[in-house]
Formats: C-alpha cells, sequence, structure tokens
C-alpha cells in the first residue's frame, strides 16, 4: 500500500499520457510496490521493444567487483547471444554497450559492420541480422555505473529524436529499480552482519556468566560489558 505522501509523489510524477507514459506509470508503480528486480526489467524491456516492431532491446547490470556487465532482461534477443554478451568486460571500445559503461555515456553505433568497437564481436551479431546499435550507461543519482540499456534495430541508421526520449525515459526507470534494489542487498547485508554479531556478543555473555558461577575475578566485569555492548546492538535499527 502506499501512504498518502508516496501517493501524492507518484501521482506528480505522472509521465504524460499516451501508451508509453501510461506504460511508464504502471512500471513506476510496480517499483512502489516492490515488484522483483527481474520482472521490473523485464518490464521496462518489453515498454521499449513495444514502440518500434523489429527493434530489440536489452538491459545488462554491472558488478563493480568484476567490471563485468551480465544479462539483466532481454524479450527478442536470442538466448545465445545474451550468453555471448552475459560477463563482458567494460572498456573504451568494446561494442557499445562496454564502451558506453566505460565512458559513462550513450554511445551510438549506426553501422555495427563498419564501426571499429565492434571489431571484436561483429559477426555474431550481423549474423542474426543486426545492424546498429545505441547503448546508454544507467547510473545511479550519485553517477554510480549500474548497467545499461541498449536499442538493436535490423537497418544501419542512427536514432530519431522520439527513440531516444524512449530509451531516456527506459534509462530513467532501469536506473530506480536497480538503485532499490541495490539498496535492498546492503540493507540485508547489513541484517545479516548485525544478526551475526549478535550471535557473538550472546555467546560471550553467557561464557562470562559461566566464569562468574565459577568466582573468576574479571568475570563480573566481563559480564557487565558484554550485556552494555549487547543491549546497544540489539537496539540499532537495521532496516
Amino acid at each position: 500500500m502506499f501512504d498518502t505522501l508516496g501517493a501524492s509523489r507518484l501521482e506528480a510524477a505522472r509521465p504524460s499520457q499516451g501508451a508509453f507514459g501510461s506504460g511508464q506509470w504502471e512500471i513506476l508503480e510496480r517499483i512502489a510496490r516492490g515488484a522483483s528486480l527481474a520482472e521490473l526489467l523485464l518490464s521496462i524491456v518489453a515498454l521499449v521493444e513495444h514502440q518500434a516492431e523489429g527493434m530489440l532491446c536489452t538491459i545488462l547490470t554491472f558488478d563493480p567487483a568484476t567490471n563485468q556487465l551480465h544479462h539483466g532482461a532481454a524479450r527478442r534477443f536470442s538466448p545465445d547471444l545474451s550468453a555471448f554478451i552475459d560477463g563482458l568486460h567494460i572498456g573504451p571500445n568494446v561494442g557499445s554497450c562496454g564502451s558506453a559503461a566505460f565512458h559513462r555515456k550513450p554511445v551510438v553505433v549506426t553501422d555495427i559492420a563498419t564501426h571499429p568497437a565492434w571489431e571484436p564481436v561483429r559477426e555474431r551479431f550481423l549474423a542474426k541480422g543486426l545492424r546498429a546499435c545505441w547503448s546508454t550507461p544507467i547510473l545511479s543519482p550519485s553517477r554510480e555505473l549500474l548497467g545499461t540499456l541498449a536499442m538493436y534495430f535490423v537497418e544501419a541508421r542512427g536514432p530519431t529524436a522520439e527513440e531516444c526520449a524512449w530509451a531516456d525515459a527506459a534509462t530513467h526507470l532501469a536506473a530506480i529499480a536497480l538503485t532499490r534494489a541495490r539498496a535492498e542487498q546492503e540493507n540485508d547485508r547489513l541484517f545479516l552482519a548485525l544478526e551475526g554479531r549478535v550471535k557473538e556478543l550472546t555467546l560471550l555473555h553467557k561464557s562470562a556468566r559461566l566464569l562468574q558461577t565459577h568466582h573468576v575475578p574479571i568475570a563480573a566485569t566481563l559480564e557487565d560489558t558484554l550485556a552494555a555492548a549487547l543491549a546497544r546492538v540489539t537496539a540499532m535499527p537495521v532496516r
């Protein structure tokens, strides 16, 4: 459920009317209601692909630990191509997505067959009939790289103004979904770490009480210290 403030903020952020605007609004509502990341990314891909016949859209997510892009969502994209680009290392001349991720800015390749950045991988894509690819980095509000969104076409050409607007809107939606997912992962990590710390302190506290029953001189002081530490830890907000 939405609280009053959350509902009013979503209402104020409602995109323009029309099929694409309505689709954006539906995805924003699902983000607010806690839909899974996989479902959200697939919905964003579907929203973009519904705008043009023959266009393919993909979302890749970025792993900062390995500097790689991984499969996030695709519908019309062939499974073998999705597997091929899963684990792609970003770099200054690594196709459209790897380059867009590296430079943190959109990369428009109007002809995969001739662009030098595509030289190492172009044959796989040309064999599938793909000739153009425009990729936009997905960035957090602090400009942290989250992934890329790409649009593929079967003809060699550049994007129209309307297609650029689709890409911008879809990238913004993906950034919201990915930022929320990362925040939830961090909350889960902190919760597990805190849970482990509580177990450690509880065990030490029990050990101190056992020592006290055997009249070990330092036991009383140790028990008081551990009890205070345990109380502080269990009182910490974690979510």
